[in-house]
C-alpha cells in the first residue's frame, strides 16, 4: 500500500500497478533532489529574490 496525499485528506492505493507507478515517481523524485543543504540555500534564495526586504 501507499499512502497519497491530498485534500481535504489523504488516502491509499492498494492496486500493484498504482503502488508501483507512485515508487517510481517517488524514486525518480529522490533521484533528482538537490541534497538538503542544498535545497535550504535555494529556497533561500528565491525566498530572498522573490521577497526582498
Amino acid at each position: 500500500m501507499t499512502h497519497v496525499d491530498g485534500f481535504p485528506r489523504g488516502y491509499l492505493l492498494a492496486e500493484a500497478d498504482d503502488v508501483r507507478a507512485a515508487s517510481n515517481a517517488y524514486d525518480l523524485l529522490t533521484a533528482m533532489a538537490a541534497p538538503p543543504d542544498e535545497s535550504a540555500d535555494m529556497i533561500a534564495s528565491i525566498v530572498e529574490d522573490r521577497y526582498p526586504c
